[in-house]
């Protein structure tokens, strides 16, 4: 008899709408592996804490009480607008990520810097993705593809390269870069061929992004051309004519400087790539040193020779004037770049490959020059003879590379300034070497078979991990951050001044006294040092150690406000009040940015007459107007509560 109850579906049909839990394993096994390999390199890298420029922009106080029409405002306003600077920098995006992390976080700071391990996270898995995609259109269809891809993201993932990037929350804009520049170049290659309007179409719309993010996403249409000519197939004459959309690039490109150029007071690309640590002023409780950035100038007004007629036809001529100004000052082309940028190149592609010493500021070269240039030329003609041989991965991965460092090689840019090489201009960069090492262990896995490039990805992870914890481990402070890039041998330039800083307000004097002292040769040529020598030796009492320290600093730096402020600080403290008086009204009179200038004015007004309250609300009128012209000016919405404090003791 014929069993009671449901009939039995045929297997075939039951199966339909079943999920083969063991076909999805072996498929997505991997790519977790990657996530976990990834997260486990960055352990430690949330701190609880904040390092380097970071101070300025994850504070609590830095994004406290605003709402949609400020963030809106960071795009029409310089970046570090809140220290009351004028920088040339340009990063809304930038502004608008950290404002949801404050908005999230609130002051748990340790979710800002988890908020950039999980970009990392995400950039690694949008180049295991890109390099997957590369493999497959040079190689067919091979069953190895993901997993090949997976190994060569994973070594981008762990490398130690990275660690400025994820554990600087101010440079995130290095991540937030890499997932628009990758993630656009992967839908760019995937719908050319077939839907070449999209492609083009979206590439445009995430280039507007991308510029908004940071000034150096600018080479993602050269990026765009190069994959192009290298992974499609046709003639030079098919190339040629593919790439002819590109121009289109030039709409958000034109928008982007438009609006840069009308938000800020200093037109500079090149000064984007290499601003100080703008937060380790310690002239001033809260004044940074983006008040007295060598080289930013006072906020433009409109030529005097102008003659308007209308408002309008004065910002709008004003506008084009900045507009001109910036192309200007970022299209000199010298030939004595060449050659420092050849080295620039060497030395990333020689620390991605070996990444020791880890520094913020890698002060010199240990290879010359003609040995770097050599090598490379080697690289390029073995990339070239290998793209003949339609062998496509290392003229890839050196087109991504290079093109990639064309910002911080700063061959086109404003005169006098020259390449150098820092941390933090190498992360997109380095996917060019991921896609190379694909390809590399794509013949590997040919020539020999998949386990011995697995075997030799194993064994780099196990070498850079430990690594990037180290590194990890430094950038929990700034005192073992600075401390290591002396140990590693970068005792010139601006580590001497953040190391010192650091002590000073970590109250180790006698260790910075004792930096000051060992490099008292440096004060000579180094303002900065020499103006924060100045307040360790006031510190200890060696005040006329400090006087000499700021006298020095004086003759050297161009914009000098902080040094006077610090000097009429300490004469006050002497009980020598006119010298103190003399010294703050020449703050004042260096000062260049306006709302700096009113901010100084109250300080020097709160310092001289603490007790006399017509001065002090004259005080509090200089601090309201400071915060008239930049409303987002953090040090002087914290100076006034402190006036306002002040006002209701008297």
């Amino acid at each position: 008899m014929r069993a009671q109850g449901k009939t039995a579906l045929p297997r075939t049909h039951r199966n339909k709408h079943q999920v083969n839990w063991r076909q999805f394993r072996i498929k997505n096994l991997p790519l977790l592996l990657l996530v976990l390999v990834t997260l486990a390199a960055y352990v430690n890298a949330w701190p609880d804490s904040l390092t380097f420029d970071d101070k300025a922009f994850a504070a609590s106080e830095r994004f406290a009480g605003l709402g949609l029409s400020d963030a809106l405002g960071f795009f029409t306003e310089d970046l570090w607008a809140a220290s009351g600077a004028s920088t040339g920098l340009y990063r809304p995006l930038l502004l608008v990520t950290i404002a949801m992390d404050a908005y999230v976080y609130g002051d748990w700071v340790a979710g800002y810097h988890l908020s950039n391990i999980l970009l990392h996270l995400l950039v690694t898995l949008l180049v295991f993705g890109f390099i997957r995609h590369l493999l497959l259109v040079s190689g067919g269809q091979s069953p190895l593809s993901d997993q090949i891809a997976i190994l060569a993201a994973a070594v981008f993932g762990v490398h130690p390269i990275h660690t400025e990037v994820v554990n600087s929350i101010f440079n995130r804009s290095g991540m937030l870069v890499s997932l628009g520049v990758v993630g656009g170049l992967w839908w760019f290659l995937r719908n050319v061929e077939t839907k070449p309007l999209k492609a083009w179409g979206g590439l445009a719309a995430i280039y507007l992004l991308v510029l908004f993010c940071k000034e150096t996403g600018a080479i993602l249409p050269a990026l765009a051309v190069a994959m192009l000519w290298i992974f499609t197939p046709g003639s030079w004459r098919i190339h040629l004519r593919k790439s002819l959309p590109v121009l289109w690039l030039l709409i958000p490109l034109g928008i982007y400087i438009g609006m840069r150029a009308n938000a800020l007071d200093v037109p500079s690309l090149t000064d984007a790539l290499d601003v100080p640590a703008l937060t380790d002023a310690l002239d001033v409780p809260g004044v940074p040193d983006a008040l007295d950035v060598p080289g930013v100038t006072d906020a433009a007004g409109t030529p005097e020779t102008m003659q308007i007629t209308s408002e309008l036809d004065s910002r709008l001529s004003f506008a084009w004037e900045r507009l001109l100004s910036m192309v200007e000052s970022n299209l000199y082309f010298g030939w004595e770049r060449l050659l420092p940028a050849t080295r620039v190149w060497f030395e990333s592609l020689k620390i991605i490959v070996w990444p020791h010493p880890l520094q913020l500021y890698h002060s010199g070269y240990s290879t010359k020059a003609w040995i770097a240039q050599v090598l490379q030329l080697a690289l390029v003609i073995m990339a070239i003879v290998g793209f003949r041989q339609k062998r496509y991965g290392l003229i890839a991965g050196l087109a991504f590379f290079y093109i990639a460092m064309l910002p911080a090689s700063r061959i086109i840019g404003e005169t006098g300034a020259l390449p150098h090489l820092a941390e933090r201009y190498i992360y997109l960069p380095s996917v060019g070497l991921a896609i190379a090492l694909a390809f590399g262990l794509k013949w590997l896995t040919q020539r020999f078979n998949l386990r011995t490039a697995m075997a030799a990805v194993l064994m780099a992870l196990v070498i850079l991990t430990p690594i990037t914890w180290a590194r990890n481990a430094e950038w929990a402070s700034d005192v073992l951050l600075y401390e290591s890039d002396y140990r590693q041998g970068s005792q010139q330039g601006r580590i001497l001044h953040l190391l010192v800083g650091a002590h000073v307000r970590e109250r180790n004097f006698s260790r910075a006294t004792e930096i000051c002292d060992r490099h008292a040769g440096e004060m000579k040529r180094m303002a900065q040092f020499s103006n924060r020598c100045g307040l360790a030796y006031g510190q200890v009492g060696r005040f006329d150690d400090a006087e000499q320290s700021f006298l020095l600093a004086m003759k050297k730096q161009k914009v000098v406000a902080s040094i006077h402020t610090n000097l009429a600080s300490m004469y006050l403290h002497l009980g020598r009040r006119s010298d103190a008086q003399k010294h703050f009204e020449l703050a004042i009179a260096k000062e260049k940015n306006p709302a700096g200038r009113e901010y100084r004015k109250s300080y020097m007004l709160m310092k001289l007459y603490p007790s006399d309250r017509a001065r002090l609300l004259e005080a509090k009128t200089h601090l309201e107007h400071a915060l008239q012209l930049q409303p987002q000016f953090v040090s002087a919405r914290q100076l006034l509560q402190q006036l306002n404090n002040l006002l209701g003791s008297i």
